[in-house]
């Protein structure tokens, strides 16, 4: 079993927040007109979005001071 204390899981995890972070950085760039968004809505339009944890999303959107409702 992986140990979460192994750095390449650490890394792998970084990487797919960083990766989500960027892409929801253009959504919302294009998407400036929208103030409030779900995480379903944001799991459907990124598939970036989707493969990220409930915790990780919440870290992200609050990184980029979005508000997202359940």
């Amino acid at each position: 079993m992986p140990s979460i204390t192994n750095p390449f899981f650490q890394n792998a995890s970084a990487q797919k927040v960083a990766t989500a972070r960027d892409m929801l950085k253009a959504h919302l760039q294009a998407n400036r007109e929208t103030k409030v968004f779900t995480f379903a809505q944001l799991r459907e339009q990124l598939p970036e979005v989707a493969a990220l944890s409930g915790a990780e999303l919440r870290r992200v959107c609050s990184t980029l001071q979005l508000s997202v409702t359940e």
